[in-house]
């Protein structure tokens, strides 16, 4: 086995929850290394096509373990709140659009009405 193969053997054996906690940290962990290539900090841009090639091996190994019929691990439930104001605001332009006046007569519009 070349070290590619060994690899994508150990992701392919981790569960599937611990393939999605690797995948959110390399995605972080990728979008870092653009913001220091963005600022000019960043001295070994191989890294970051390293981190994609890390990230496409895990997205591999995720999708074929929903295929094989592996089930996924529930999110945890988070409680909603309910923000009553924001829907509130959301109505006002709303009623604010139903209660406008007519636009005002312009001269084209004036010459049409004597025809």
């Amino acid at each position: 086995m070349t070290k590619l193969q060994k690899k994508i053997f150990e992701i392919r054996q981790r569960p599937l929850g611990d393939l999605r906690k690797d995948l959110s940290e390399k995605r972080k962990q990728l979008f870092t290394l653009r913001l220091k290539q963005k600022t000019m900090q960043l001295t070994n841009t191989s890294e970051i096509r390293e981190k994609r090639k890390e990230i496409a091996k895990i997205q591999m190994a995720i999708t074929e373990k929903l295929k094989s019929g592996e089930v996924m691990p529930k999110p945890e439930k988070t409680e909603k709140i309910a923000k009553p104001a924001v829907k509130a605001a959301a109505k006002k332009p709303a009623e604010k659009k139903a209660e406008k006046k007519p636009a005002k007569a312009t001269k084209k519009s004036a010459k049409k009405e004597d025809k």
